[in-house]
């Protein structure tokens, strides 16, 4: 059980040093442009056309109401990068061709800045439907204590003083 736990706890440790290398970032960049040369993703959209159904109705659910000066306001609080991985706003451009994605926390949960933080292509698509505390946990490679507590407060405590009030037209 110990050797269990030791050699985890050192696969880790390896995994985020790769992560930090020029080596990850060319392995990454290589693996996502063979995916878009192969048509992976349309290819399966064309196959599989009733999952796709039943996956645009769950996600016309799930669109954030909220501001542009909110969002910007979320991904300054972050630094401009993936809550997750670390992975910054300007990386994941030249990467994905794509701004950093407004992951929810709580997959079926509110729509608002409070249920909002940035997340790259890659961990949005890992995390999927999980919650934060079962998919962002110490067997995640990416897992950091800081990046943990920098995320639960910002849903308790510091999303509330960047959320805009909003107008209500009252008749």
């Amino acid at each position: 059980m110990k050797y269990s736990k030791d050699h985890r706890k050192k696969h880790r440790e390896g995994n985020k040093k790769w992560k930090d290398t020029k080596g990850y970032q060319k392995y990454r960049e290589k693996w996502y442009k063979k995916r878009k040369e192969n048509n992976y993703q349309k290819t399966y959209q064309q196959n599989n056309p009733e999952k796709m159904k039943k996956y645009n109705k769950i996600r016309s659910n799930k669109k954030h109401n909220i501001t542009k000066q909110e969002w910007i306001n979320c991904k300054n609080y972050f630094n401009n990068s993936c809550v997750y991985c670390g992975i910054t706003e300007e990386e994941h451009r030249k990467l994905f061709k794509q701004d950093l994605h407004k992951d929810h926390l709580i997959d079926d949960g509110r729509n608002d800045l409070k249920n909002c933080v940035p997340a790259c292509k890659s961990c949005n698509s890992h995390k999927w439907a999980f919650t934060l505390n079962k998919w962002y946990s110490k067997e995640n490679p990416n897992f950091t204590k800081e990046k943990y507590l920098k995320i639960y407060n910002w849903i308790r405590y510091d999303c509330k003083k960047y959320i805009e009030p909003k107008n209500i037209n009252r008749e």
